[in-house]
């Protein structure tokens, strides 16, 4: 209750839509470069200004479980801001460069 009238005083977010479940395995996505048996919720909203997700880690390992271990109480997990820049797949590729480099002096 607290969140829908934060939502909707604060952020001008009437409701959210239903939550949709979320597989990791079906995504391909990773975990320590892993495809993992994980499920979440999910639900997503728009205000005109910002996009806002809400997660519900359900089971299996994912980063949502890491912070939610790290700080059980919840919270912010990230921010993310759009930039425009020029030549963004360039420097999408430098930084994954970099973090390949970084991996390999480990």
């Amino acid at each position: 209750m607290r969140l829908q009238n934060f939502s909707k005083n604060s952020l001008g977010i009437p409701k959210f839509p239903e939550p949709e479940l979320v597989r990791a395995q079906d995504l391909n996505m990773t975990y320590h470069r892993d495809v993992v048996p994980a499920e979440w919720l999910t639900t997503q909203t728009h205000n005109g200004k910002a996009f806002l997700e809400l997660v519900q880690p359900l089971s299996g390992e994912s980063m949502f479980h890491d912070y939610l271990e790290r700080y059980p109480l919840g919270g912010a997990q990230h921010f993310a801001y759009r930039l425009s820049i020029d030549h963004f797949e360039e420097i999408v590729g430098e930084l994954r460069a970099d973090v390949e480099l970084q991996r390999s002096n480990f």
